[in-house]
């Protein structure tokens, strides 16, 4: 199998679609595959937006994502980070007053919540119903496919807040608690689903208002 990789891909195609699979996290019942969605549950940023001491900090995390896990061992994740750093600069990657520098900053790790909201798990749930059908479960971890969804963010934003006011508003009745919500929007000319929200618990609004 090595072999054959090595014929049908460069070296630089392989650890692209290493870097884009391997598992950095848990975030509630969803995994956190590749550097991409890391950088955003972890830093709230893109990965090519991150400065040195972060990236360096998603690198280390390669060893074992739930031992230097960043927000339940911040220690041991500095540890291990100026420890990638120290060996950037030993091989020549960075100069040693780069390294220094980075060492210096903290971790810098959003909170939790915020992450949980990026990666909008509602919509990102039926992308992977829908690929489950288009697609064999191999082919979705060993072919380095490209995702293009068609979710507007800005209108998934909007939407999000929308309905958590209006829940909090409603609740406010007399027997009226714990209600629950799902909204799809759809673009009008193609069908396009470009938001939705699928509970409560998935709601930017109604996290921030609580």
């Amino acid at each position: 199998m090595a072999l054959i990789l090595e014929y049908h891909y460069t070296k630089n195609e392989i650890l692209e679609a290493y870097l884009n699979e391997i598992y950095l996290g848990q975030n509630g019942a969803n995994s956190v595959h590749g550097f991409g969605l890391a950088s955003e549950f972890y830093f709230g940023s893109t990965l090519k937006d991150l400065p040195l001491e972060q990236v360096a900090s998603l690198v280390a995390l390669v060893r074992g994502p739930s031992e230097y896990d960043p927000r339940r061992y911040p220690d041991r994740a500095l540890q291990r980070r100026n420890l990638v750093l120290n060996q950037m600069a030993t091989e020549g990657y960075i100069t040693t007053d780069q390294a220094a520098e980075a060492m210096a900053k903290p971790l810098n790790v959003i909170h939790a919540c915020s992450a949980h909201l990026i990666v909008y798990p509602g919509f990102l749930d039926l992308v992977k119903r829908q690929l489950r059908q288009d697609y064999h479960e191999e082919d979705l971890t060993s072919q380095g496919l490209r995702i293009f969804t068609t979710l507007d963010t800005q209108v998934q934003d909007i939407l999000e807040k929308t309905v958590a006011t209006k829940l909090n508003r409603l609740e406010k009745l007399p027997r009226a608690n714990n209600l629950e919500t799902a909204v799809i929007v759809t673009r009008r000319d193609s069908g396009e689903v470009a938001a939705l929200t699928s509970g409560r618990e998935n709601l930017a609004g109604d996290l921030i208002a609580h």
